[in-house]
């Protein structure tokens, strides 16, 4: 596979990654401390199996196929996929990739205006 081919999916996968420091924010602020990672592990675990990060879709029972589409794994691994595939980039998964940003980093700005208002 060509050098860019791999350099382009890098960087498609890590501007994807905004969607799990969001995510990351977003539960650093509900949590303790003390139990985010022991909550964060499993989350992502159950993300990313849902998103067909573990096994391809076509495996999955349907219901998981239905589902896949909407969770927060599914956009960032289709659009880090798809210089590897040699295919476009469907604007669906950025919906998904836009909305699922927007969703983790307004509740981590909310959770976060709570928490400063607390002091």
């Amino acid at each position: 596979m060509p050098l860019g081919t791999w350099i382009l999916s890098a960087l498609l996968a890590w501007c994807g990654a905004l969607v799990f420091a969001s995510f990351g924010l977003f539960m650093g602020y509900l949590l303790p401390s003390e139990n985010v990672m022991q909550v964060i592990g499993p989350v992502l675990g159950a993300f990313a199996f849902a998103g067909g990060l573990f096994l391809p879709l076509g495996m999955m029972p349907s219901v998981i196929q239905t589902l896949a589409p909407y969770t927060p794994t599914y956009g960032v691994a289709q659009i880090a996929r798809s210089p590897l595939l040699g295919g476009g980039i469907d604007p669906a998964w950025l919906v998904n990739v836009v909305v699922w940003t927007a969703v983790f980093a307004g509740c981590a700005m909310l959770l976060f205006r709570r928490d400063t208002k607390r002091t």
